[in-house]
């Protein structure tokens, strides 16, 4: 997990969001703004920077160790966003730690935008975290999410490389594939020769957003090896099913 990641790094995963966010101000004079898996705040602060008090930040790790606000702090002095005393004249981003994959602890419609660079594939059930960030959007709010799509740390076997696992009607289908038929989801992926790393899935806020999936299980692969990191989160269309062997447990009963 790269926890200093700031702004060029989720320009290159999600592209030019500042202009949405630049958008939502001129709209609504202040917008607020939620980073899954903040890391050390790199990006948070920057923005903060670029947008000043028309900006509320906040962020979420799992625990301190993946960075907290004193850690925020000293990179931004650090990397020179802000100086030690200009700091004071700052509304710094707020982050809270909490497990991406269970409800997330912010109330509903929350945020104008809500962003992850690269933090999804450390989750357990990656579809309700999407189903989470349309809780929290506002109303015309928008998502952007890096997918994690494939395994980029270590030299996992060809099983492994990747993250989603999606099987329907007993065939495996891409992330992609199952995505375009989601009411609500635009992909943008591949990008093409120009943006070879582009790639996030943009949620539109919606009442409901229906993924139609059902988690069977998940992989952490740091069980598997210590040296791979992440998990491969396996997935059914069959969202309303009942195994065989309990149905014909149920006839014995």
């Amino acid at each position: 997990m790269t926890r200093d990641r700031g702004l060029a790094h989720a320009q290159k995963y999600l592209g030019d969001f500042e202009t949405a966010v630049a958008e939502r101000i001129e709209q609504r004079g202040k917008a607020r703004l939620l980073e899954a898996g903040c890391g050390y705040g790199v990006a948070m602060m920057e923005l903060v920077r670029a947008f000043g008090d028309a900006v509320e930040v906040h962020g979420f790790n799992y625990s301190p160790i993946d960075g907290d606000e004193r850690r925020m702090r000293t990179e931004a002095v650090e990397r020179g966003i802000f100086t030690e005393a200009g700091l004071a004249d700052v509304t710094l981003p707020r982050i809270t730690f909490c497990d991406a994959s269970k409800p997330l602890p912010f109330p509903d419609g929350s945020f104008d935008f809500v962003y992850s660079q690269a933090s999804m594939y450390l989750y357990d059930d990656k579809a309700a975290f999407l189903k989470e960030c349309n809780r929290l959007l506002a109303p015309g709010g928008v998502a952007r999410i890096n997918p994690s799509l494939h395994f980029d740390e270590k030299d996992a076997p060809e099983k492994y490389q990747g993250y989603w696992e999606i099987w329907d009607d007993g065939r495996e289908v891409t992330l992609g594939d199952h995505l375009k038929r989601v009411d609500g989801i635009d992909l943008v992926w591949p990008a093409g020769p120009d943006h070879p790393d582009l790639a996030y899935v943009e949620l539109h806020r919606r009442d409901e957003l229906d993924l139609g999936l059902r988690l069977v299980a998940s992989v952490d692969l740091n069980f598997l090896w210590h040296e791979w990191g992440g998990v491969r989160s396996v997935y059914s269309t069959q969202v309303e099913f009942t195994p065989r062997y309990k149905r014909e447990l149920g006839r014995v009963a």
